[in-house]
């Protein structure tokens, strides 16, 4: 690279004495110069070596790639071998070992021009082996730090060679450095022109994705997990010089800041702006920053000219509109302006508009949309999981305009939606253009008279394997239900109301009861409904309920269950659960406590009594001791049924005085062995609640005999 020198010319009177600085050839010169110089070291040693195998081939004419070795296990050591011109031994005792010396400063066409960059493996190691081959002979020699801390050459041998003219730099490498080598030549080597042969085990070169090419600039992104100088380039911009890529500052030109964050890759030619003696940054003088700016201007003006152009390679007006959509969304923030196709002003979006329609009938006008457009998806249905299959349902919105963002579909048949589920893959979106109107234009006017598919063509075999590996949705009868949710409904409702949600089911079998008025048929009520339910939790059979109104009963499905089946059958398949619940709970022995003796003692809980019949046992078997003791017999309220299932708690031995109500009480144990087993506290707090589940028992029991 031909350097930029220029002279400042300075005047000084003649009795003025000056003198030029030196530099001393100290430890300390050559350490600044060869290992300060780089705040990445490996890095700089893959780019300097790399660009002087590279500007070697361009001196001898060899389009050839040269070659690199990465260091591994079974050869610990870095190497760039070229096939370019060679060096004598003159040219490395001399050219080679001298600092800010070159021999590609006359030439743009070369990369380097420093003299430095050849020094480079002394950041990294105090020796290196050079091996030279020129005219026949191969020469080998050693650069390596003196003891007084200066590097020198030293020549090891020489031999004939049939190998061509070429020069090989072999440095050796620490085994913690082998993967940093490794990433610094994909990353680094990405840039070169010719890229070049790299042996050992390599995952290949770094790659910029680019999403829009233009004249001498790219905007793209750096492809996941590789590193561009240092840089992730789709976050900041490069500038590409040669065969290196330098990190651009967009702080520093102001005219290139709207494409931050654009991933711009800036190609200038070799001396157009100037680069820091390291390498590895530009040096942002006056006359570098004077160039990009202008660069910068050039990119901003001729944005809108470079997307008209690439929009115009369009073969058709929808593909243009997806052009445009594709570069106004990558290029939102750099003001592109009206764009044309064909001398046609373009829009990304295409609204549907409306056409005048006469009815035959009277010859009426009206005005009508010319095209419904529709987004169709196919997804997941709920009710999958319970076939064990992967059955879809289809989702369909409509929406006023249409973009190039998905694919089109033209529903010119009539099973179009059944069509579809055999070609649109599962969660993708396309749209659909239904009932389009005779004379309107908009295919023509969109651009998708050609692109859009239709289908019509969507072979039938297609179609007919799809239906046929389709799972079957089950048929549900539609039956108005109400779902029993207990004191959760709207304030504003009735007291029964609360107890009852509008719900639809897509069950197969659910439990119900016959309601009406939100209440339930028969003599329970819709607290005693809740404590059915939690006692069927508690055995492992929890199931929903829901109401059917007595109206609508001749709908109820052939797998749906009353709770009386539901209960009876749980109570079949738990009697032994029941019974092990009874025996493992612990109740005082007392024989003067029990049922009888319960109500025998309170006489203002007498009134639960009437929720039996007039003649069933146990009503008999109280009234008679009642009766005997002279209690009085007026009874007031009702309460819950079937509630055994909570657990059984208490029953009894009862003493009584008359012959009558001894057999009365023997007729009822014998009816329900289990009230043999339970005991009551008259005066505990939870002798109400116990009694309340034996009743529940009771009727149970009743129940099924029944059945």
């Amino acid at each position: 690279m031909i350097l930029n020198d220029t002279l400042t010319p300075v005047e000084t009177s003649g009795d003025i004495q000056s003198r030029n600085f030196k530099i001393l050839a100290s430890r300390k010169a050559f350490e600044i110069l060869s290992s300060g110089l780089y705040s990445h070291k490996i890095r700089a040693i893959v780019r300097e070596l790399g660009t002087n195998a590279a500007d070697a081939h361009i001196a001898a004419d060899n389009p050839a790639p040269f070659e690199v070795t990465l260091p591994g296990k079974l050869h610990a050591y870095f190497e760039v071998k070229d096939f370019g011109t060679g060096l004598s031994e003159d040219a490395v005792l001399n050219l080679y070992t001298t600092y800010f010396d070159s021999n590609k400063t006359s030439s743009n066409a070369f990369t380097g021009c420093l003299g430095l960059g050849s020094k480079s493996p002394f950041s990294y190691t105090d020796s290196f082996t050079v091996e030279s081959r020129f005219g026949g002979e191969k020469t080998t020699y050693t650069a390596f730090q003196g003891s007084d801390g200066i590097p020198a050459v030293s020549r090891v041998g020489s031999e004939p060679t049939d190998e061509p003219n070429g020069l090989t730099i072999r440095i050796p490498v620490e085994e913690g450095d082998f993967a940093e080598f490794h990433d610094e030549v994909r990353n680094v080597y990405q840039w070169l022109q010719t890229r070049p042969v790299v042996r050992g085990r390599f995952s290949g070169f770094a790659e910029y994705v680019t999403l829009f090419d233009g004249v001498g600039y790219r905007i793209g992104r750096q492809a996941a997990g590789d590193d561009s100088s240092g840089y992730r380039s789709f976050e900041r911009g490069v500038v590409v010089m040669g065969n290196v890529a330098y990190p651009l500052d967009f702080h520093k030109v102001k005219g290139l800041g709207n494409w931050r964050n654009y991933g711009l890759v800036l190609f200038v030619n070799i001396g157009d702006v100037e680069i820091a003696a390291s390498r590895e940054a530009l040096r942002y003088d006056e006359r570098t920053v004077a160039y990009l700016e202008s660069r910068g201007a050039e990119l901003n003006e001729g944005i809108a000219a470079h997307v008209e152009a690439h929009v115009g390679e369009a073969a058709t007006l929808w593909e243009a509109r997806g052009r445009l959509l594709k570069l106004k969304g990558l290029l939102k923030d750099l003001g592109i302006g009206e764009t044309t196709w064909k001398g046609q002003q373009l829009t990304i979006g295409v609204d549907a508009g409306y056409v005048n329609v006469t009815d035959p009938a009277d010859g009426m006008v009206s005005k009508v949309r010319e095209v419904s457009i529709l987004q169709y998806e196919r997804v997941h249905g709920r009710w999958s999981k319970a076939l064990g299959g992967h059955p879809v349902k289809v989702q369909i919105s409509e929406t006023n305009s249409i973009r190039p963002d998905k694919p089109v579909w033209l529903a010119d048949a009539k099973n179009w939606k059944q069509a579809l589920a055999a070609v649109v893959p599962l969660n993708e979106r396309v749209y659909v253009l239904d009932g389009l109107q005779p004379g309107s234009n908009f295919l023509e006017r969109s651009g998708l008279d050609h692109a859009a598919q239709r289908v019509s063509q969507i072979p039938k075999d297609v179609i007919e394997r799809e239906q046929s590996i389709r799972p079957k949705k089950p048929r549900v009868p539609r039956v108005p239900l109400y779902q029993f949710t207990y004191q959760t409904g709207d304030a504003g409702l009735t007291e029964q109301a609360k107890d009852w949600t509008r719900t639809t089911v897509t069950k197969q079998a659910v439990t119900y009861v016959l309601i009406e008025r939100f209440s339930p048929i028969g003599p329970a009520n819709n607290k005693s409904l809740r404590k059915i339910l939690e006692a069927l939790k508690g055995l492992g059979a929890e199931t929903d309920l829901y109401g059917i109104r007595v109206s609508d009963k001749d709908k109820i499905g052939p797998k749906w269950k009353s709770l009386d089946e539901y209960v009876t059958e749980v109570l079949k398949a738990k009697h032994k659960t029941i019974r092990d619940v009874v025996a493992n709970h612990t109740y005082c022995t007392n024989a003067k406590t029990g049922i009888i003796n319960y109500f025998s003692r309170n006489k203002k809980k007498t009134g639960i009594l009437k929720t039996l019949p007039k003649r069933h046992k146990l009503r008999r078997a109280v009234e008679e001791i009642l009766a005997g003791e002279k209690l009085p017999r007026k009874v007031s309220t009702t309460n819950d049924w079937l509630n055994v299932l909570l657990g059984l708690c208490p029953a009894t031995d009862i003493q009584a005085g008359k012959a009558k109500a001894k057999a009365a009480v023997d007729a009822l144990n014998a009816a329900y062995p289990l009230l043999e087993l339970v005991e009551i506290y008259w005066y505990s707090d939870t002798a109400c609640e116990k009694v309340q589940k034996v009743f529940d028992y009771i009727k149970l029991v009743d129940a099924s005999n029944k059945g």
